[in-house]
Order: structure tokens, then sequence, then C-alpha cells
């Protein structure tokens, strides 16, 4: 049981990593586009 919880709180941390990551790398992207494009 104590295993299952753990897993499915790991499972949840990551999801929520990537899905971080997710939104912020197009953020990122588009600001070094605009950036470079500016210059």
């Amino acid at each position: 049981m104590l295993s299952l919880v753990s897993f499915t709180i790991h499972v949840l941390c990551t999801m929520k990593v990537i899905l971080a990551i997710l939104v912020k790398l197009p953020i990122l992207h588009y600001r070094h586009i605009s950036k470079t494009v500016n210059v």
C-alpha cells in the first residue's frame, strides 16, 4: 500500500514537472525569438 501511494505521488510530481517544463519552454523560446528579431 505504501509503495503504491509513494508511486502515485512520484508520478504526480513527475507530471507536474513535465507540465511546468512544457509551459515554460514555449515562453522562453518565444522570448528568445522576439529578442533575436528586435536585435
